[in-house]
């Protein structure tokens, strides 16, 4: 996932001929406007993100992002992880009118397409014409023009014959 998450937040943008802004580093207690005062700085309009930093943000202070000029932020999207009901919530609370949008993918097919119900739901819809899914006994399916052949030195149950990447993750239609 990590690969996959970097190329889609770095080379996403470049490819779309915007600007990329990274912040170095861990962010710390003491540097918890750093991510703020990047966006105010250079006018960031969407915030790449997973539950983990937003939830770190949040415990070191709810009252950081009310300090910057965020009016450029457009969208705020997230995921590598599920989004807790209450984080989305607080998140909501703090950007109002900021779009919210639940990403989805993995290392092994790629960064899908979602779109969401709305900001504030926790439900999204995979909406991407180069992959196709399945649900099988529950079980998310995927295959896309872009995914990997399989593993190297490693077991291949994750795959079927077909090419059917089979996620281990639980959804419901």
């Amino acid at each position: 996932g990590w690969i996959t998450g970097h190329t889609y937040i770095v080379y996403g943008p470049l490819a779309m001929g915007a600007t990329t802004v990274m912040f170095e580093g861990v962010i710390t207690y003491p540097d918890a406007g750093r991510p703020w005062s990047m966006v105010e700085n250079h006018r960031i309009n969407q915030f790449y993100t997973a539950p983990t930093a937003i939830r770190v943000l949040h415990k070191m202070g709810e009252e950081e992002p009310k300090k910057y000029d965020l009016s450029s932020l457009r969208m705020i999207t997230y995921g590598t992880e599920p989004m807790p009901e209450s984080l989305l919530k607080k998140l909501k609370e703090t950007f109002p009118r900021t779009k919210l949008l639940q990403t989805f993918g993995t290392s092994e097919t790629g960064i899908a397409q979602t779109s969401s119900r709305s900001s504030d739901s926790l439900e999204m819809k995979l909406d991407d014409p180069n992959l196709q899914y399945k649900i099988v006994n529950s079980e998310l399916w995927l295959k896309s023009k872009t995914q990997v052949i399989g593993y190297l030195n490693a077991s291949m149950d994750s795959f079927t014959d077909d090419g059917w990447f089979k996620t281990g993750d639980l959804v419901e239609e």
